[in-house]
């Protein structure tokens, strides 16, 4: 199963190391070139969460470098949500069977629909 996280700050990127560490395919996108150039180069390091570790991850950063993905996980904040939606449009409907999100981020991505429109796609909180 690949799993595309998009937003990799402190939920995004422990999110998508837990999802690595159980065997998923997981990629984090991030507009921090710099965080993602240190992922690339050092593993994503984990402190607590059971134990302090390195996990290898991919990261790139931007959605289009990622042509599909069988779940988005959208971590980003509320006011770069949009954003991150309209990156993301080509994995809308069959690139991306499901989005999912933080509660709040539900509310802004529901406002995004229009990016979407004539999509078909499955929400989930």
């Amino acid at each position: 199963m690949k799993i595309m996280v998009m937003g990799a700050g402190g939920m995004g990127a422990l999110f998508g190391a837990i999802l690595a560490a159980g065997g998923l395919e997981v990629v984090l996108v991030d507009s921090d070139q710099d965080h993602i150039d240190a992922i690339n180069k050092n593993g994503l390091k984990i402190d607590g969460y059971g134990s302090n570790r390195v996990q290898d991850i991919k990261a790139v950063s931007h959605p289009g470098e990622i042509p599909s993905a069988d779940i988005v996980l959208v971590q980003t904040k509320g006011t770069a949500t949009r954003k991150a939606a309209e990156s993301m449009r080509h994995l809308a409907g069959q690139a991306a069977k499901r989005f999912l999100s933080a509660f709040r981020t539900v509310w802004v991505m529901r406002r995004c629909w229009p990016i979407f429109w004539g999509r078909r796609m499955s929400w989930a909180v």
